[in-house]
C-alpha cells in the first residue's frame, strides 16, 4: 500500500497487489492486481492483471483481465485489456484496445 501524503518515485514492480491512495510518478508493473483509489494519483504507465481507477492516472493503463474506471475515477491515457469497464461519471481520454481470444468465448 502507498498512503495517502506518500509520494513515490521511479518504477514498481512485484507479485502482490498494491492499493494506492497516495502519488506515484513512474511505472508500475505488478503480477496481481493495482487499485488507485479516490485521492490517488499515478502518473505512469501501469501494467498488472487488473487494474482498478477511482483516483486519477494519467498514463497508459495494461490490465491482462480487466481494467475498470469507477464513477470517482479519472483515466487520461491507452488503455488496454480484455474488459474494459467504464463507469457513468467516469472520466476518460484514450483510446480502449480489447485484447484476449474472442472465440473461447463462443
Amino acid at each position: 500500500m502507498i498512503a495517502g501524503g506518500t509520494r513515490v518515485q521511479g518504477e514498481v514492480t512485484g507479485r502482490a497487489d498494491l492499493t494506492i491512495d497516495g502519488r506515484v510518478e513512474g511505472k508500475i508493473v505488478l503480477e496481481m492486481d493495482v487499485t488507485v483509489r479516490e485521492g490517488g494519483q499515478v502518473n505512469g504507465t501501469i501494467q498488472a492483471r487488473s487494474v482498478r481507477i477511482g483516483g486519477k492516472v494519467v498514463g497508459d493503463v495494461k490490465g491482462v483481465e480487466m481494467v475498470e474506471i469507477t464513477p470517482s475515477g479519472s483515466l487520461e491515457g491507452n488503455v488496454s485489456a480484455a474488459r474494459v469497464i467504464i463507469a457513468e461519471g467516469a472520466f476518460f481520454k484514450g483510446q480502449v484496445e480489447m485484447t484476449g481470444d474472442r472465440s473461447a468465448k463462443r
